[in-house]
């Protein structure tokens, strides 16, 4: 709750520059149709109607095509993603450190 609590203060920065691009048409795209999924969430249980609301404001939904990588270790990040319908992969690289 203190995740959802920072993002609704501004406490946590929101920045939607250079993110992948939402849906502009198609299922979920509606403030209703979110707050129906992240109801859904058991993350998001404990959260009021008017806390829902809040994060369906800040949420996209998105379609990523197979092999989309949206995002790479060490990189400056500051989104949550979170996978309603479908699958994920990780790849974990080892880094070659020169002495």
């Amino acid at each position: 709750m203190e995740l959802i609590s920072r993002m609704m203060d501004g406490s946590i920065p929101y920045d939607a520059e250079g993110r992948l691009e939402a849906v502009s048409s198609g299922r979920a795209a509606r403030q209703d149709d979110k707050i129906e999924r992240l109801k859904g969430v058991p993350l998001f249980e404990g959260c009021s109607q008017r806390q829902l609301r809040s994060l369906a404001k800040i949420a996209r939904v998105f379609d990523v095509a197979a092999d989309t990588v949206i995002t790479r270790a060490g990189e400056p990040g500051d989104e949550f993603f979170l996978i309603v319908d479908g699958t994920a992969r990780v790849d974990v690289f080892a880094e070659k450190h020169v002495p």
